[in-house]
């Protein structure tokens, strides 16, 4: 009687109480090392995918544009065509047009910024009809040295130091070596260039403080819909004041591949948009700053290649310097931020981080 009350419960055995877990344990590693590696060549893939994407649309817009331009010589009637082209994208893909803040909101950004968007399309596009490429890509470095004060009296108290200064002297120099030894310099074609800088941040300055300052409550495809249909407007009264619709008839003469080069740059345009907010949504200000100026090298390249545009030795030189200031701006800028941030992590917060 008492055997069956004694029973003992079995002894575990190797198979059923210390394999089993152990290899249930390796199963669930070996699955979870397995979903990391996954996850991080999705990663690397979505941000590589991205990051070419963006360098390849940047520098095929610019080279795109001039041989457009240089076949047609009608810059605004190539302006309004592709501006009709990314409105209408954006209001064909209706789902993503948002305008949260109604037409307060509307208003606000619709006063200013797409006329000044309009005035940085046109006047690039009149700058690559005179200037050359290489021109274009290299005193587009300037544009920290008008931006800096700009910014701090309308948007933000931005901090300079002495490496910020001096890259800003490197840039002027390099600009001043490239244009001088241009051998396709063009004075008006300079003055374009200054235009479309001058557009360029003004719209930048206009943009920064709608989107962060005091910020509109728009979707980002709504402000893309509103700056190029609005920024018809004046495109289009400039295109019938000069006269460009007596030149329609260029489009006639127009051969197979001058048309796939439109419609190649206005589908450039669309995308541009959405690779370079993937790209830096992924990688530092100054990765992306770095990114931009070696596409500006291969814009250089083209024109000397195929363009005929200078190739001396000084010019080289010029642009290397110019675009390296820029890169050395973007890193003394980054330097500056990382330092308020610092401070103000040290402060519980007090301090205020600039912008990079």
């Amino acid at each position: 009687m008492g055997s069956s009350s004694s029973k003992k419960a079995p002894a575990p055995t190797e198979d059923s109480s210390l394999i089993e877990p152990s290899k249930g344990a390796a199963s669930k590693a070996s699955s979870a090392l397995s979903s990391s590696i996954t996850s991080a060549v999705n990663k690397v893939g979505v941000v590589l995918a991205s990051v070419l994407l963006f360098m390849l649309c940047s520098f095929s817009m610019i080279i795109v544009n001039k041989m457009v331009v240089k076949r047609s010589n009608l810059p605004f009637t190539i302006v309004s065509i592709q501006m009709a082209f990314a409105a209408t994208s954006m209001a064909v893909y209706y789902p993503g047009l948002r305008f949260g803040g109604g037409w307060r909101d509307v208003w606000r950004w619709s006063r200013v910024v797409p006329f000044l968007f309009a005035g940085m399309l046109n006047s690039s596009m009149l700058a690559l009809n005179f200037a050359s490429t290489g021109a274009c890509v290299v005193v587009r470095n300037l544009g920290p040295l008008l931006a800096l004060p700009l910014e701090r009296y309308f948007n933000e108290h931005i901090e300079i130091d002495t490496a910020t200064l001096l890259s800003l002297v490197v840039t002027v120099m390099g600009v001043g070596l490239y244009v001088s030894n241009d051998i396709q310099f063009d004075l008006v074609g300079f003055i374009f260039i200054l235009a479309n800088l001058v557009f360029a941040l003004t719209d930048r300055l206009m943009q920064r403080r709608l989107l962060a300052v005091t910020p509109v409550d728009i979707s980002k495809n709504g402000l893309v819909l509103l700056n190029n249909g609005l920024a018809e407007i004046p495109t289009v009264a400039f295109m019938f004041a000069l006269g460009e619709h007596h030149r329609w008839h260029t489009f006639a003469t127009y051969a197979a591949t001058d048309w796939i080069l439109l419609v190649v740059s206005c589908s450039i345009g669309v995308v541009i948009s959405w690779a370079g907010l993937n790209a830096q949504m992924h990688i530092s200000a100054t990765t992306m700053l770095v990114v931009t100026n070696l596409n500006k090298f291969v814009v250089i390249g083209f024109g000397i290649a195929f363009l005929g545009e200078s190739s001396s030795w000084q010019a080289i030189v010029g642009c290397t310097a110019a675009l390296g200031g820029g890169m050395w701006y973007a890193r003394a800028r980054s330097q500056l931020a990382k330092a308020a941030a610092a401070a103000a992590a040290a402060d519980g917060g007090a301090a205020k981080v600039p912008p990079a």
